[in-house]
C-alpha cells in the first residue's frame, strides 16, 4: 500500500514519557527475553473470571515468538507502540473469554 504504520492503544503523560521517548533502535537489539523458554508453544489455556469457572483454549500450533521491535522504516512495516514484547498470533480459540466494561455496574461479557 505504499506506508508506514504505528498502533497504539492510546497515549497519557506516562506513555510519552516512558515508552515514546526510548531508542528503538536499543529496544530492537535488546534479546528477546525468550532464551531457555518454550518459543514454540502449541497452546495456551486461560481459566477463571466473570465470576464463574470460564474457559479459553487458545491455538498457536508450534508457531515462533514474534518480537515488537517498534521500528517502522521501510514501506508496508507496521508496529504496535510502545513497543519491547514478545507475542503470538493465535491461529484459533474455543471457548469463552470474559471482557469487564467500564461501566458503573462492572457489566462482564463472555465471548465465545
Amino acid at each position: 500500500m505504499g506506508f508506514r504504520g504505528a498502533t497504539m492503544h492510546g497515549t497519557n503523560e506516562k506513555v510519552l514519557a516512558t515508552g515514546l521517548s526510548v531508542d528503538y533502535a536499543q529496544v530492537s537489539a535488546r534479546p528477546s527475553g525468550c532464551a531457555g523458554a518454550d518459543t514454540r508453544p502449541l497452546g495456551e489455556d486461560a481459566v477463571g473470571g466473570a465470576g464463574r469457572e470460564v474457559a479459553l483454549d487458545i491455538a498457536l500450533n508450534g508457531q515462533e515468538a514474534q518480537k515488537s521491535h517498534g521500528l517502522v522504516r521501510t514501506k508496508g512495516d507496521i508496529a504496535n507502540l510502545p513497543a519491547g514484547e514478545v507475542y503470538f498470533v493465535p491461529e484459533g480459540a474455543e471457548g469463552l473469554m470474559p471482557m469487564k466494561f467500564e461501566d458503573e455496574a462492572g457489566t462482564i461479557a463472555l465471548f465465545g
